[in-house]
């Protein structure tokens, strides 16, 4: 079976919550946690614009509403919430082509209730 790859950031460890263009993942069914690399069974896929039309859409010849996944995954460092962005996607029998490094920020946590949880 083809996987799609994304390796995690060395400082993500479990629990981790996995995200694909914003949409939560749960593992077993979107995904599997092999080693430090999350294992999809769908395709993903990484846009990567060559000059000529990254200029076109910058000068505003057109637009431009190609695939372009994006996995996300948070995790605690040290007690604290972190969220790495646009992690690597790796298609089928790619081998990593760079060492792993993402930035990490703290999670920005949204409350949507009118309650405080404040005592």
């Amino acid at each position: 079976m083809k996987h799609w790859r994304v390796p995690l950031p060395d400082d993500a460890a479990p629990p981790i919550r996995v995200f694909v263009n914003g949409v939560p993942q749960t593992e077993g069914t979107d995904y599997e946690l092999v080693g430090r690399e999350l294992h999809f069974d769908r395709p993903l896929e990484k846009e990567r614009l060559s000059k000529g039309k990254w200029t076109a859409i910058f000068v505003g010849l057109w637009g431009y509403y190609g695939k372009n996944d994006s996995v996300d995954v948070q995790y605690k460092v040290g007690g604290r919430e972190t969220v790495a962005t646009g992690l690597e996607i790796l298609p089928p029998g790619a081998m990593i082509s760079r060492p792993v490094a993402t930035v990490s920020r703290p999670a920005t946590l949204y409350c949507t209730s009118t309650e405080s949880f404040l005592p």
